[in-house]
């Protein structure tokens, strides 16, 4: 049985490499990027227009055909897309140079309405918004145009004296109301598509996402703490706790895991605070989830302290207690781990490396829980009942910790 326990604990150690390895590999990904044409056709009833210019943008699948005068500082673009739905939207604009994010920004945006193909602009804010005023120069009129969900538009700015970087920003939702173009996803390429378009060599280059080490570290500490440390803690104290043999080892195993759980997901805890000060999205459901995590970690803490000595009247109510809380703590962590993984968006890897770390700790987990109840019945029949500890012949899985019971390998007397 020992080396039984020792093969199983290492599953999820091999687990937490292959995640290591995952991120890693996934972090060094090269998105594929569109191809794309400098001769662009912006009205149905009209020729296409030749640019100087056209680059394939890095996320989105998205392209800029662009020319730019240095004269008269007049910037002519084409943006084109593909849109989510029918009814959606696409949007390119130019975010202020101090702004690594959306709000601010000044953007053009063109979709299927009422009254046909539009293309407005709009100053954009965290929530949706209304076509407004915005901080670039228009010169003469804009131009859309929708074919299936391929939509292609532009225009000509006139930039800022000795402006020669664009600060871009590009995205594409799945619907309208009204005038209003309803949020676009908050995961994946959604939310990296920006960069930086140097218009004296052409190179764009991709702008880091905001807090993104924060948010590595933020999702790399809780996956370890709530998906790796935490359900090791419970399977050493079901699966080691009825066998002498590991007593007392299933103890320390399991106060070492759950109290390294709960210093990491301290820091997680922190580091998610601070993410949400600074982020301008709302994440209400994991920020509740993550505070309710938090109360029942600490509360499973304050019970490890004040729980009642064996035999005390109370500490069968406290053991109840203990592994409830235990296994609300555990479903909830799992429940706001993907929640993150999907507000985080990193590379699919980390989803796929979480979901084969759940899937070997369950595995092992119904693996033991067969060898534990399949011994304890070899040793019931081999033991009279009464000397399990066991009265009128009751089929219950043997207590734990306790009295040696005439040297057999079950103890009795439940405690931690």
């Amino acid at each position: 049985m020992g080396g039984l326990r020792s093969r199983s604990l290492a599953l999820p150690v091999f687990a937490l490499v292959y995640v290591i390895l995952v991120l890693h590999g996934s972090s060094q990904s090269v998105v594929a990027q569109s191809t794309c044409s400098s001769s662009v056709l912006l009205s149905s009833g009209g020729s296409p227009k030749v640019f100087q210019n056209c680059t394939s943008l890095p996320k989105l699948g998205a392209s800029l055909a662009w020319s730019f005068n240095q004269s008269n500082r007049h910037f002519e673009f084409a943006f084109q897309a593909t849109l989510p739905d029918k009814n959606g939207w696409a949007g390119w604009g130019v975010r202020p140079s101090s702004s690594p994010s959306m709000p601010g920004a000044s953007a053009f945006i063109a979709f299927n309405g009422a009254n046909g193909t539009n293309v407005l602009p709009y100053l954009l804010q965290v929530t949706p918004t209304n076509a407004s005023k915005i901080d670039l120069e228009v010169i003469g009129n804009l131009s859309a145009i929708i074919s299936g969900l391929e939509v292609t538009f532009g225009g000509t700015l006139r930039l800022k004296q000795n402006q020669t970087v664009l600060n871009q920003l590009w995205n594409v939702g799945s619907s309208v109301i009204g005038y209003t173009p309803q949020q676009h996803a908050l995961s994946g390429e959604n939310a990296e598509s920006l960069s930086e378009l140097d218009l004296s060599s052409g190179s764009v280059t991709q702008t880091k996402v905001a807090n993104i080490d924060l948010k590595n570290k933020h999702g790399i500490i809780n996956g370890l703490a709530w998906g790796i440390m935490f359900p090791m803690g419970i399977l050493a104290a079901r699966y080691m706790r009825p066998f002498k043999i590991f007593d007392p080892l299933w103890f320390y195993l399991h106060v070492f895991c759950q109290v390294s759980a709960y210093i990491l997901g301290v820091a997680g805890w922190g580091t998610g605070l601070r993410l949400g000060s600074l982020s301008e999205s709302e994440n209400d459901t994991h920020q509740s989830l993550a505070t309710a995590m938090f109360t029942l970690a600490t509360l499973q803490m304050t019970a490890l302290i004040l729980r009642p000595k064996p035999g005390h009247k109370y500490r069968k109510y406290w053991n109840i207690y203990h592994h409830m809380v235990g296994y609300t703590l555990i479903i909830i962590s799992i429940v706001n781990v993907f929640k993150g993984i999907d507000i985080l968006s990193p590379a699919n890897g980390w989803k796929v490396a979480f979901v084969v770390i759940i899937i070997t700790i369950a595995g092992i987990a119904l693996i033991l829980e067969i060898v534990t109840w399949t011994a304890w019945f070899v040793e019931r029949k081999r033991v009279p009942p009464t000397k399990l500890g066991l009265e009128d012949g009751q089929a219950t899985r043997p207590a734990i910790h306790g009295q040696d019971n005439a040297n057999h390998q079950w103890v009795a007397d439940p405690q931690l």
